[in-house]
Parts: C-alpha cells; sequence; structure tokens
C-alpha cells in the first residue's frame, strides 16, 4: 500500500506548493524551453520502470506468488498507460510524444503501486486506462487552459503526474481490489467495490468532501480577514494533514 497517498499525493502536494512559493521562471523561459536529453531521459526512464518492480514485488517480503502478480500488475498498468497517453497525443497533438510516453510511464507506475498485489489482471488493465488519459486531460488542457494552473510554474508537472495520479490509484484500489488479493496481504477487508464493499467508497468521497469545504471556509475567511505569511502556512499545513496525511489506501481498506 506504499505509494498514492502515502508518497506520490504528499509529494504532488509538496511540489506544487512549493512551486507557487518560489515562484514563476522569467517569461522567455517559459515560452521556449526544449528538453536537454531525451536519450538520457529515456535511459533514466527504463531504470525507473526496472526498480519500480522490485518497489511492487517487494512488498510480499516474499518470492511467491502474490510479488509475482504484483509484478505483473505493475508492469500491465504502466504499459497500458503509456499507450493512453501515447494514443491522446496522437488524437489532440496529431503525432507521438516521447516525453509524453514517459509522461504515461510514470502516471502508470504511480496510479498502480498501491493496487499493484490486490488487483486482478482486468483490474489493473482499467487503472492503467484511467492513468494514461485522467492526468493527461489535466496536463495538457486543464493545465494550459484554467487560470490558477497558469499562475503556478510547475515545470515538470508533478500535480498531474504524482499528486492527481496517486490520489487516482489511492481511490481506484478501494474500487477493483479482489478478496483473494486482500486476504494475501493479510488485510480484513473483503475486496473494493466490486466485491459488494463500496461503502469505502462513500466514506472516502465524503472526507474528501469535508476537506474542500474547509479550504473554501479558510478562502472565506482570508478575504474577510487579511492573513500574516505564518497564518497562511498554517492553512496550508492544516489542510494538506487533512486531505493526504492522515488517510491512506489501507486505510480505505480496512474501512469494511
Amino acid at each position: 500500500m506504499i505509494g498514492g497517498y502515502v508518497i506520490h499525493l504528499s509529494s504532488g502536494t509538496a511540489g506544487f506548493v512549493g512551486a507557487y512559493w518560489i515562484g514563476p521562471r522569467h517569461a522567455k523561459d517559459r515560452l521556449d524551453f526544449q528538453p536537454n536529453n531525451i536519450g538520457l531521459m529515456l535511459v533514466g526512464a527504463g531504470i525507473l520502470w526496472l526498480g519500480w518492480n522490485g518497489f511492487n514485488g517487494g512488498d510480499p517480503y516474499a518470492a511467491n506468488s502474490d510479488a509475482g502478480a504484483a509484478v505483473l500488475n505493475t508492469n500491465v498498468t504502466t504499459a497500458m498507460s503509456l499507450l493512453v497517453w501515447m494514443t491522446c497525443d496522437v488524437l489532440y497533438y496529431k503525432k507521438p510524444s516521447v516525453i509524453g510516453a514517459v509522461q504515461g510511464m510514470i502516471t502508470g507506475l504511480v496510479a498502480i503501486t498501491p493496487a499493484a498485489g490486490v488487483v486482478s489482471g482486468w483490474g489493473a488493465i482499467i487503472i492503467g486506462a484511467c492513468s494514461g488519459s485522467i492526468p493527461w486531460v489535466s496536463m495538457n488542457i486543464m493545465g494550459t487552459k484554467v487560470p490558477f494552473f497558469q499562475k503556478v510554474d510547475d515545470v515538470l508537472g508533478v500535480f498531474h503526474t504524482h499528486c492527481l495520479t496517486g490520489f487516482l490509484g489511492g481511490f481506484l484500489v478501494g474500487l477493483f481490489a479482489t478478496t483473494e488479493g486482500s486476504e494475501a496481504f493479510a488485510l480484513t477487508t473483503p475486496g473494493g467495490a466490486i466485491e459488494h464493499n463500496g461503502r469505502q467508497g462513500m466514506v472516502f468521497l465524503s472526507y474528501r468532501f469535508c476537506c474542500y469545504r474547509l479550504w473554501c471556509l479558510f478562502g472565506k475567511f482570508d478575504r474577510t480577514n487579511r492573513l500574516t505569511l505564518h497564518q497562511y502556512g498554517f492553512k496550508l499545513l492544516v489542510v494538506y494533514l487533512l486531505s493526504a496525511g492522515t488517510l491512506s489506501g489501507r486505510h480505505l481498506l480496512c474501512c469494511s
């Protein structure tokens, strides 16, 4: 269950907030910034994909069928996410992109991490399709048209590839976790929503809605009461802890 909320949502949130406070690059750098070395990027992407198999496959702490299922699901989801991302590039930009393929690979790895050992093969395919399409829309359409994203110079797109995708992977594990996969990791839950355990999904959505309303409440307070920098930083810390640091994928699976 490492990943999802524990690592990727929290790191994506921290990176996005950091980019906001650091401020944007010069305008000329934002308009024209070419990749430095695409070949070296591909080498790093290959090492990352290879190492991720050990990361997810090592969760059972043994070379058994559970580890094999985790490795298989990791590769299936990542490959599916890469292909879907490239397909979106072709449909929207009329040509594929090597950088886009690497982005799709990363989103696939991020999304499958909390679910690798507890979902079936078809669940891994669905997760890959979602991780290759939803973050693509967020990065390439919302990221270029929504004014809020224009104010934050998120150079590497960590909000889309880590924050959003980590949220997506953590949510989907609550939908597609199987009873057999949960039992293999000694989880007490009878699987996810596909195993008629959909209550956790409602708990999750209700919790996130409360966090969103809390953020709106703070925003309204900002407009009526001028906050100092210290108070505003405390606001971000409180909302961050509520939204990312207090509820993990394992907690979701145990809400039965």
